[in-house]
């Protein structure tokens, strides 16, 4: 948000609604109303004294009611602008014309009760909606008790007990009594996956919320019962299938099958009694003594969205929310220029909201009849003087609470405060906020600061939103120190909260000490290309490269098969409009062939990659062997996936007649060749997907094939029976497909059967040659033999082939399920660490073909971004050598993985190390390598470490010191900050750039140092 707000060209208008709209695509004309702040922006310093001394308190919405507000508030602590309005509806001046104290108490004289309501137009050629949800609203569904037995919550008001900046700051608390509670349960499904109590569709988020919330559940409440009841969990994001078995392994929560009927309240203790119906066991349970339910309700357009579309043209759903123009133009709508995203097209997490944004984004940039320019953050052009004695600013954060919670941050401070060279000390709620970094730029232009300490989360999520800020404030940005103490010590030490403090001591101290030590970064300005490489030839890689190429960028397209479209040549039919794939595929390749501007290599691949970010050197090798060189500034990672195949003999797949793979089926539907007549077709789930051992992910498209592929089967031979035998959870995933699933079992009368995975179905040759299948169902409790005509594996999906190879080449990482890993799942899922290379489609992880378009133009927006800039500046973060200590061994050469280092000859007959800077990727290697020491890496340098080592160390504490690569092992050890993962206080982690820069003179001098033992961790 505050890098919305501060963005020169977005225009943030707050209170106001759109009155009429006109004009035709290209060329809106939007009339909008602003309903008066009686505040004004420009004045108010957000000091807080008027709702300090407001008379008035009113339900607090945004807490959920859980606490009041005065009449004049702000929103949230994070809102943008920070600026305070007035309730008109409760305010005394305005009901009765009394009081004005807010008004007579303001130092910036800000309060206008005479502001009026103000209207006004605006020329637009896109629109974007993205009006979000609201909570659907569980009190219409009496058997539940919620509004009648207070201990009875929603998913949303648990979340407000869970934050920090929450009524409770972040302690789970009872509304009845503010005891912490003994025992949640949790209730899946309230308003959702069923028309007769409120909505037919899945809300896709339920489950996952559920598992987040009964894991911090049980860190809060060590000896707490969580219990979650529900119908399927349907975790089927990147990582979410193994977050799901973490949760029932590591955290001790109970997973209870069935569905709620009634929820009552024992009048005497508060506490409650669920009835549910175990469809494990048939068995209706009767659980008691719950302190808490939380009901986890599905989402409802939000308010006013269907006037919006009114006004707009645009129609709704069946499901109530904005209509796509289908599933494979998931942001287009009806009106040509208006686009949707996130939420506005049904229920979905954050991590397919922000890609859908980002999609959105490119699609309105895509339709506008010029490129947009590109806007430069803006900085001083002049930089504060620095020399002279060091003067540091510290900056603790409060992170809400996730820190201080945990940390005593007063103390900290006091302590900070007693350090060398330390001239000023504050702390705040939220510094990552606008007024939290206004403060930071005010503090250093005040106190003359000269290094900077910000004290709050991880680097690798707003280093580069401080360093813009202090970079604005004058000071050069290689001048601030990042300090993480949520992801590595309040959050890990949640339960010691005095070893937690110590440890932030230790951290901010040790940052001190490298700080001290810290040098201005210089760069190198470099020409950006203004094209793109996109390799993968399938949906995504042409959906990235129309985007591409419509935004005016030339694009190049590497294929490594005969022609366009992937995997969807293979297909029949497109879930849930049945629409055919062919279809697809020839209207996305007659666009792309109708360009100008993209150029397409089939039958090729990337032979080798040079090059950095605004300008690669790609080799390309053609199906004729021959090698072509394009020059691009980004390049597109669209490379999809591979269908796993079932090993010999595997559910008789190779080894029994008619046991065929779901892709295979699929083209025996395509080509017409099922045998005539079949009788009976079982689709079997999860053959590679959700394993114990192998594919742990669930590939996401697996259950809705099947049920497409039996549609098709009952289209074409009406008497045949269709069976699906799903492995303990059905997850049709998408829009639609709940809908989707209910016509299959409905109308086409499917039979769905349920497996666990200690018992999984028995695929055996019939004596006649026929195909058996024994399962046994726990839906019915019966075990089941079937005669099949054929048995259709449902196969997931993996990373293909050779992925290993080009990941090393292009430099990209990969995460626990072999995919590529994002720079952050949530906020940056199409970016990898790899500077100028994005990620777009199943390259992530399986995905849908609507999901696949959508991140293959989020991967175009991204892209874009950095396309649109004429040059950029490279920051020279590179190895450097003292070529009067080199010796010139050329161990460096050997040691050096990027080739970036070679030798020269210096003066007659003496040859000397030397870098490419451009080439080298900073990793250190050649540095540790090194036994002259006549290598430096810039930022990195030998002066910053050890005394950082030093200072880390100084307690003498039994510790153990970690050196953690910023690109895997640092990362991983946020990931355990950011899941809660207790482990011991002792543990101390320095960020170094590379594994390969720990040498091993810091290991040694940090073992004389008193560490009981030094662990690296690449």
């Amino acid at each position: 948000m505050a890098n919305v707000a501060r963005t020169e060209n977005i225009n943030v208008l707050t209170l106001s609604e759109i009155e009429s709209i006109s004009g035709y695509p290209g060329n809106w004309k939007v009339k909008i109303k602003r309903n008066p702040r009686y505040v004004n922006e420009e004045k108010c310093t957000g000091c807080g004294l008027c709702t300090q001394n407001c008379p008035i308190k009113t339900p607090n919405e945004y807490n959920e009611s859980f606490d009041n507000k005065s009449a004049i508030y702000v929103p949230f602590p994070q809102a943008v602008p920070l600026v305070y309005k007035i309730d008109s509806a409760h305010c005394l001046y305005f009901k009765y014309g009394i009081c004005q104290i807010c008004q007579k108490i303001c130092p910036a004289d800000a309060v206008n009760f005479d502001e009026k309501e103000t209207s006004f137009e605006i020329q637009v050629g896109s629109i974007v909606m993205a009006t979000g949800f609201d909570e659907f609203d569980p009190s219409q569904l009496k058997h539940f008790g919620y509004g009648i037995y207070p201990n009875v919550i929603t998913s949303l008001q648990y979340e407000r007990l869970l934050h920090p900046t929450g009524p409770s700051t972040g302690k789970i608390v009872r509304p009845s009594d503010g005891n912490v509670p003994q025992s949640i349960l949790w209730v899946q499904c309230v308003g959702s996956r069923s028309a007769k109590e409120g909505n037919e569709f899945c809300n896709r988020v339920c489950c996952m919320w559920a598992l987040k919330q009964a894991r911090a559940y049980r860190l809060q409440v060590n000896e707490g019962k969580a219990d979650i009841c529900y119908i399927d969990m349907r975790t089927t994001g990147k990582l979410y299938e193994e977050y799901y078995r973490q949760t029932k392994e590591k955290y001790d929560v109970n997973f209870v099958r069935g569905k709620v009927a009634e929820i009552q309240e024992n009048a005497e203790t508060r506490n409650l009694i669920v009835w549910n119906e175990d469809t494990d066991t048939g068995e209706i349970s009767e659980i008691r003594d719950i302190a808490l339910v939380v009901l986890n309700c599905s989402f409802v357009p939000s308010k006013g969205t269907i006037d919006l579309c009114n006004l707009l043209g645009i129609d709704l759903g069946v499901d109530g929310f904005p209509k796509q123009l289908n599933s494979y133009h998931p942001i287009e709508t009806s009106q040509p220029g208006i686009f949707l995203a996130g939420v506005a097209t049904g229920s979905k997490d954050a991590v397919d909201t922000v890609t859908q944004a980002r999609a959105a984004a490119s699609s309105a940039i895509s339709f506008l009849d010029s490129r947009p320019p590109y806007i430069k953050p803006s900085v001083p052009e002049t930089e504060l003087d620095i020399s002279g004695e060091t003067r540091l600013g510290v900056f603790v954060c409060h992170c809400g609470g996730n820190i201080s919670n945990y940390t005593d941050v007063p103390e900290v401070i006091d302590y900070v405060k007693t350090l060398p060279n330390v001239v000023y000390a504050a702390q705040d709620q939220f510094f990552c906020s606008e007024p939290g970094q206004a403060d930071i730029k005010e503090a250093i232009k005040g106190n003359n600061l000269n290094r900077v300490i910000v004290a709050s989360c991880s680097p690798l999520l707003h280093e580069p939103t401080f360093r813009q800020a202090v970079e604005e404030a004058g000071l050069n940005k290689y001048l601030f120190e990042m300090v993480n103490l949520r992801d590595q010590s309040s959050q890990v030490h949640m339960q010691t909260p005095e070893e937690a403090t110590e440890k932030a001591k230790d951290l901010i101290r040790a940052g001190i000490s490298r700080a001290l030590h810290l040098e201005i970064v210089p760069y190198r300005t470099v020409e950006v290309i203004n094209e793109a490489l996109v390799i993968g030839g399938g949906i995504a890689g042409m959906s990235t490269a129309l985007d591409l190429s419509q935004q005016r960028f030339n694009v190049h397209i590497i294929e490594k098969e005969a022609q366009l479209g992937g995997r969807l040549n293979s297909l029949y039919k497109i879930a849930p409009e049945l629409v055919e794939a062919d279809q697809i595929v020839d209207e996305l390749t007659s666009q792309i062939l109708q360009s100008t501007n993209i150029s397409i290599y089939l039958e090729a691949s990337l032979a080798s990659l040079d090059g950095h970010i605004g300008n690669f050197l790609a080799q390309i090798r053609t199906k004729n062997g021959a090698e072509v060189a394009v020059n691009v500034g980004a390049i597109i990672l669209a490379v999809g996936t591979k269908i796993y195949t079932p090993n010999e003999g595997e559910y008789g797949y190779n080894s029994i007649k008619d046991v065929v793979t779901s892709l295979e089926f699929e083209q025996m539907l395509k080509d017409k060749s099922i045998n005539p007549d079949p009788k009976r077709v079982v689709f079997i789930q999860c053959v590679g997907s959700r394993e114990k051992d192998g594919n742990v992910h669930c590939s996401r498209v697996c259950c809705g094939a099947s049920m497409k592929n039996a549609q098709a089967v009952k289209e074409l031979f009406p008497e045949c029976q269709t069976f699906i035998l799903y492995k303990e959870d059905l997850r049709p995933a998408g829009r639609y497909m709940e809908e989707f699933y209910l016509t299959t079992r409905k109308k086409y009368r499917t039979n769905f059967m349920r497996w666990i995975e200690d018992k999984p179905p028995v695929v055996s040759e019939g004596q006649d040659g026929n195909v058996v299948v024994q399962v046994y169902d726990t839906l019915s409790r019966t075990a089941f033999e079937i005669d099949a005509d054929y048995v259709v594996l449902a196969v997931g999906q993996e990373p293909p082939e050779d992925f290993e190879d080009m990941c090393k080449m292009t430099g990209v990482t990969r995460s626990a399920d072999g995919f590529i890993e994002p720079v952050h799942i949530k906020f940056k899922p199409v970016e990898t660490r790899k500077d100028g290379i994005y990620l777009a489609g199943a390259i992530l992880s399986p995905r849908s073909i609507g999901d696949s378009i959508a991140l293959g133009k989020a991967a175009a927006s991204a892209s874009g971004v950095l396309l649109r800039q004429k040059e950029l500046q490279l920051e020279l973060i590179k190895a450097v050598c003292d070529q009067d200590l080199c010796s010139g061994c050329a161990i460096c050469v050997a040691a050096c993985p990027y080739d970036a280092i070679y030798l020269e000859e210096k003066e007659e007959g003496k040859l000397v190390s030397a870098t490419d800077e451009i080439e080298c990727k900073g990793c250190g290697m050649c540095v540790a390598a090194c036994p002259s020491s006549a290598r430096e890496l810039r930022y990195w340098r030998d002066e910053q470490f050890y005394p950082q080592i030093e200072a880390m160390l100084q307690s003498r504490k039994s510790l153990l010191l970690v050196f953690a690569c910023e690109k895997c092992g640092y990362g991983a050890a946020d990931l355990a900050g950011l899941s809660k993962l207790q482990y011991d206080h002792r543990v101390r982690i320095i960020r170094v750039p590379c594994t390969g820069r720990v040498d091993t003179a810091w290991i040694l001098n940090a073992l004389s140092q008193g560490a009981d033992g030094v662990a690296v961790v690449g």
